[in-house]
């Protein structure tokens, strides 16, 4: 494990938790997200920035369930190139937490190497991942 750690420059262990009902659907009160990466966009433009969270929950959700039915039906191909695609965007918002989840993803799916991690990691990144939509509704209702 420390051989991928260091190849993907982990600077933490990945946990594998599981959370109950109640604890899953709450908003925490830490951001999981930062729209610092979004640099010369202007944060008072409310409209553009609105415009820009729309399309990311619309893209987001979506390939999520692509990428959870790609993990389910052992297409590790397909798990490659949407954790590849989801990266980007990830990494715009300032999800550090789901980058590294996607990022290892992407990686396992790749190589082949512990795949048996992979379905773990896509449900690490959905609970992630619902947790920012539910932010970001809270904190751009607009959006």
């Amino acid at each position: 494990f420390e051989c991928i750690q260091k190849q993907l420059q982990l600077t933490h262990s990945i946990v594998f938790t599981k959370k109950s009902g109640a604890n899953a659907s709450a908003v925490p009160n830490e951001k999981l997200y930062s729209l610092d990466a979004l640099q010369g966009i202007d944060q008072d433009d409310t409209e553009f920035l609105n415009e820009i969270l729309h399309v990311f929950n619309k893209n987001t959700k979506k390939d999520l369930d692509s990428l959870l039915n790609a993990i389910q039906n052992k297409q590790m191909n397909e798990v490659f190139q949407l954790a590849h695609k989801m990266k980007s965007s990830i990494y715009s918002m300032g999800i550090q937490k789901a980058y590294k989840t996607v990022e290892s993803l992407e990686f396992y799916a790749k190589t082949g190497e512990q795949e048996e991690k992979i379905p773990l990691l896509g449900n690490q990144l959905k609970e992630i991942l619902e947790q920012v939509f539910l932010q970001l509704k809270a904190d751009f209702p607009n959006s």
